[in-house]
């Protein structure tokens, strides 16, 4: 079997299952309005930026994998998947709608102008752009507090089981 062929033997699972599993969060069509609140929402959080980088990684893979396999028809191959995946670029909008349908269906559509006034907002940006440095600061303080919380549960127990005797 092919890179090619095993590439898209995967691709056509993973869309099967994808189709098995839309039904369970089929929900009522969002208004024109409340879709675009979400979008809207959605920009304004960067919520979907990361999606950005999909795309580029699956062509990457797709070429790593045809390339090794066939390592004579690289600057074909690079060329031939680099063009299929600009076509493919404009199905980006798909998953921007489907997020924003996500959303919609958690967030009502004046619950959305909420969010996207918040991350508008100069809290809201500081937010988005002091979130790297809060995550990794929150992260430190929860190890620590875990670390000083396993020495004091040690020493209460071992302490515990010196007053019953045990050593």
């Amino acid at each position: 079997m092919s890179i090619t062929s095993k590439f898209g033997s995967l691709l056509v699972a993973t869309m099967l299952v994808a189709g098995v599993a839309s039904p369970l969060f089929a929900a009522e069509d969002l208004s024109p309005s409340h879709r675009k609140a979400s979008k809207v929402a959605l920009s304004a959080s960067g919520a979907t930026d990361l999606f950005d980088n999909i795309l580029p990684a699956i062509a990457e893979k797709v070429k790593s994998d045809i390339i090794a396999a066939r390592p004579d028809l690289a600057d074909m191959v690079t060329d031939l998947v680099d063009e299929e995946t600009l076509k493919l670029a404009a199905r980006r909008g798909d998953l921007e709608n489907e997020s924003a349908d996500i959303y919609g269906r958690i967030f009502s559509e004046e619950e959305m102008n909420q969010i996207s006034a918040f991350y508008t907002s100069v809290a809201g940006k500081k937010l988005l752009k002091e979130a790297p440095i809060l995550t990794r600061e929150l992260n430190n303080a929860s190890k620590i507090w875990a670390a000083g919380i396993v020495r004091d549960l040690s020493q209460a127990v071992d302490q515990k089981m010196k007053e019953k005797g045990i050593e």
